[in-house]
């Protein structure tokens, strides 16, 4: 008996050790969020929007955060590029103490339509991921005055103003938790199989070849930057794993494509990628 009893603990001993690294795992991907620190709430017509800050490491230069537009059902807000009509959602940190510059990101957007035009938006209530770049590390007063437009039937511009004081251990992790969920759902990165492959612009119309996967619906989004502007990107001609989008450039500047190239933000319905295209 003592003999088994010896071989029971080793097994035992053995399992436990195989098990290990998986319990580590778990518990890494079941750590808790960081914590954050929300603005007051401005309700707005259609809605209301909110400024959420997670806190940054003691030594850390940049801190995320979200901005949280809620919308009621059936209203609408904007994408960066909307189309030829809309309100792109904007953000203004210039009263801002230790916050030195801002970048406001997307989520993929969808199409959608009111009794005008066809634009790039959301229909439902989303996280903004936002950037913020600081002079020092230490306490930092978030100032924003965001502007967008939110839409039912017409569009209406609605401006807020908020602010957040960030210091060490005030916030909160479920708000943490809503930063970390506007982040993972940003576009990934072009990969094989899944990326814009090539673009031409040929007159008054470019044309995009893109590599996508078998299931769709495809659509590509672009940013025109504020003076190019296209119509409705659909997906004329795909085969093999390719598809082409073509479109009518509606309006453009008089010097020609930007040296930096245009955002584009690839959908199949369930995924997305973000890549920098330049036409040739």
């Amino acid at each position: 008996m003592p003999c088994r009893a010896g071989l029971l603990q080793d097994s035992v001993m053995k399992h436990t050790a195989a098990l290990l690294p998986c319990a580590i795992a778990a518990l890494c991907f079941l750590a808790p969020a960081g914590h954050a620190v929300q603005s007051a709430t401005v309700s707005v017509d259609g809605g209301a929007v909110t400024l959420i800050v997670a806190e940054p490491q003691a030594s850390e230069i940049t801190m995320r955060g979200a901005l949280k537009v809620d919308l009621k059902p059936g209203w609408k807000t904007y994408w960066r590029d909307p189309g030829d009509a809309g309100v792109p959602p904007q953000i203004d940190i210039s009263q801002s103490e230790n916050v030195s510059g801002v970048t406001l990101r997307f989520p993929p957007p969808v199409r959608l339509a009111d009794a005008y035009t066809v634009f790039a938006g959301y229909d439902r209530s989303v996280l903004l991921p936002v950037e913020f770049d600081r002079q020092t590390p230490g306490a930092s007063t978030v100032r924003a005055s965001v502007f967008l437009g939110i839409c039912e039937h017409i569009c209406i511009p609605v401006s807020a103003m908020m602010e957040v004081a960030v210091t060490p251990a005030t916030g909160s992790s479920l708000d943490g938790a809503l930063v970390d969920e506007a982040f993972a759902a940003l576009p990934g990165a072009a990969r094989e199989g899944f990326r814009i492959i090539e673009a031409h612009l040929e007159s008054d119309r470019l044309n995009i070849f893109a590599e996508v996967p078998d299931e769709g619906p495809w659509s590509v989004f672009l940013d025109g930057g504020g003076r190019w502007s296209f119509e409705i990107p659909e997906p004329v001609a795909g085969s093999g794993g390719q598809v082409r989008f073509s479109l009518a450039v509606h309006r453009k500047p008089k010097t020609g494509t930007p040296a930096s190239g245009f955002a584009a933000t690839l959908t199949d319905g369930a995924r997305s990628i973000d890549q920098t295209i330049t036409p040739e």
